[in-house]
């Protein structure tokens, strides 16, 4: 969603509160027969207002801000009641009274399911009124990826795979597949490393048949690839999320690329214009061309190279990005989270690599016009070639390695991942260079 969204996490009242995790639209909200005006606080079904007290009105508010996501009893207290201690049965009273205004069903839900001793999600489709709930309207471009999985989809495939390099846009596509679908669990796994804490996560372990996306889930931890395959042998359909591949039987993956040129232009003036209404005026054409150009089409460095925009003339950010500056900093932001960074994100992928694979990205990066096999192997000279191949595999499989060409075969990174190994090699940020 415009960044991307967190997905079935559990979500706390001081997330909520504070408004670190996404803020519901004051737009009308249509699910099935039901439109919600939460400006107004006020829900009709066929032009027809129903009346509710304001604390039920006040609960379906919060549902419908996070649909498919887990709000736990605790958590719904503290929005509903912030400074008041109350019972279990309090909440649940509000649940009984919003079900029953619509229609709805604790044993068969169709609107809001009960997560046994955990607390509530809102599991129906949600969209703009007149859109069937399926409208996504921050999303831009990927036709060719999401036809291949739809495709993947309707084949049954019971074990689909997102990989890419950070910041690529994984989370955002898995995530605009499956919006407006009804039944969809989300889940967020970053920083799970084992099995209990992906089960915490999920709240409760999936029907056989159930679709559930896997968010950010660390494809080189052995523990998080079991879990996952214990869920696809129980009957579980998974959209997976990861910078490594499961190398399970029941796979099927797609490898993410960069935005096309043109979809990278179109979303750098929607971030920005979504930064501020107006800023977008401050890109002519040749400047939001090069900015594209330069950001290499990753979707989190162009998103955050919008906010920069406030602070930055646009020909100022496109030289610094020139000069090979102010890529990892791009994603920095004061009192911010390191996961909504470019930096925080390559970091990551760079603690799973084994010690000579760094070894040999850091000394790799100084070819910012990218380098073969042979150049890696005078690189890394105290290894035979193949092991040199070895790790250029592994780099390949943590997806902070690209293959600029097949034919000769030719390597290089993003923009981004090259900074960040030069910065462990200690070497300074210079115009390109290759090797013969």
């Amino acid at each position: 969603m415009s960044a991307p969204l967190t997905g079935g996490r559990v979500l706390h009242a001081h997330d909520i509160l504070q408004g670190s995790v996404r803020s519901g639209s004051r737009d009308p909200i249509a699910f099935g027969p039901f439109i919600f005006d939460p400006a107004a606080w006020r829900l009709s079904r066929d032009g027809v207002e129903i009346r509710l007290q304001p604390k039920v009105i006040q609960a379906l508010s919060v549902l419908l801000d996070h649909p498919g996501e887990l709000l736990t009893r605790a958590h719904l207290d503290g929005v509903l009641w912030p400074s008041v201690h109350v019972s279990d049965a309090s909440l649940a009273q509000v649940i009984r009274k919003l079900r029953r205004a619509l229609g709805d069903s604790r044993t068969d839900p169709r609107y809001i399911e009960t997560v046994q001793g955990l607390g509530y999600r809102f599991i129906a489709p949600v969209g703009s009124p007149g859109t069937g709930g399926l409208e996504d309207p921050g999303f831009v471009g990927r036709a060719e990826p999401l036809a291949t999985l739809r495709s993947l989809l309707e084949g049954g495939a019971s074990l689909i795979t997102i990989l890419g390099a950070p910041g690529i846009g994984k989370s955002r596509l898995a995530l605009h597949l499956v919006h407006g679908r009804a039944g969809v669990r989300i889940c967020s796994l970053r920083d799970v490393v084992d099995r209990a804490g992906a089960v915490a996560a999920l709240g409760a372990l999936p029907r056989p048949g159930e679709p559930v996306v896997l968010d950010d889930l660390d494809g080189a931890s052995p523990a998080l690839v079991a879990f996952a395959q214990e869920l696809v042998r129980g009957g579980a359909r998974l959209l997976v999320t990861s910078r490594v591949r499961l190398r399970l039987p029941e796979e099927r993956c797609l490898e993410l690329e960069a935005l096309p040129e043109h979809e990278a232009m179109l979303l750098l003036h929607q971030r920005a214009e979504s930064v501020r209404v107006g800023l977008s005026r401050v890109l002519a054409t040749p400047v939001t061309r090069a900015l594209a150009i330069r950001l290499e089409g990753l979707p989190l460095a162009i998103e955050l190279a919008a906010t920069r925009l406030l602070v930055m003339p646009p020909d100022v950010l496109l030289q610094r990005l020139e000069q090979g500056t102010g890529w990892l900093e791009v994603g920095e932001r004061r009192g911010g989270s390191p996961d909504r960074s470019l930096r925080g994100a390559i970091a990551r992928s760079w603690e799973q690599l084994d010690p000579a694979a760094q070894r040999l990205c850091s000394r790799c990066s100084v070819f910012s016009e990218g380098f073969d096999h042979a150049t890696a192997h005078r690189a890394l000279p105290e290894l035979s070639a193949e092991a040199v191949a070895d790790l250029l595999v592994e780099l390949r499989d943590h997806s902070l390695l690209r293959i600029l060409s097949p034919r000769p075969m030719r390597f290089g990174f993003f923009a981004p991942i090259r900074e960040h190994a030069l910065e462990q090699l200690g070497a300074p940020r210079s115009p390109a260079r290759t090797l013969p």
